[in-house]
């Protein structure tokens, strides 16, 4: 039994974990955002206006943020690791459960235990690829184009800047991907 027709019974579950992790990357990306807006408000503003209260309180809204984003991101990512674990362990037990209602002749020509750890962890890897890589390209991709997209707004040559720049970290991967390979097949 191929793995994706193991995931079939769970493919409304693994949508869903799909959009919470999408949803929980992007509102802990969000509040990234928000150190960036109260800066300019604490040395344009409150600085100038000698306002120790405000900028107190501006700092501690500052420095609190990657905190509350990694406790967030952390306790998402675990909730949905757990989930995806439990779809993973129920594949594991389908996998078994067939093994049991075969012949005796299958277990004689066959590697049974290891056809279903192989299957088992195939599954795995395919909740894992569908449950966290797909959405997080997806989010990385979103969140690049919205934060070139303020800084455009901020000001047009910084955003054509920033693409001027993508050639730059695109050219010295595609020059060492040949050696690579070359040196992994080696």
């Amino acid at each position: 039994m191929e793995a994706k027709q193991l995931l079939k019974p769970y493919r409304r579950t693994i949508i869903c974990l799909r959009a919470l992790f999408m949803f929980s990357t992007f509102a802990v990306e969000g509040l990234a955002l928000i150190p960036i807006m109260i800066m300019p408000r604490i040395i344009d503003v409150y600085v100038p206006q000698q306002n120790i209260s405000m900028i107190l309180i501006s700092l501690f809204v500052f420095c609190g943020i990657p905190v509350v984003m990694s406790l967030l991101n952390t306790f998402c990512e675990h909730h949905i690791l757990i989930m995806a674990h439990r779809i993973s362990y129920q594949i594991n037990n389908a996998c078994y459960e067939k093994l049991l209602y075969q012949p005796l002749v299958f277990f004689d020509e066959s590697y049974s235990a290891e056809l279903a750890n192989k299957c088992a962890q195939e599954a795995h890897e395919l909740i894992a690829y569908h449950v966290f890589t797909i959405p997080k390209l997806v989010c990385n991709l979103i969140l690049c184009i919205v934060i070139l997209i303020l800084i455009g707004l901020n000001h047009w040559l910084l955003a054509v800047i920033q693409i001027a720049y993508l050639p730059f970290l695109v050219i010295p991967l595609e020059a060492t991907k040949k050696p690579l390979k070359k040196g992994v097949s080696n």
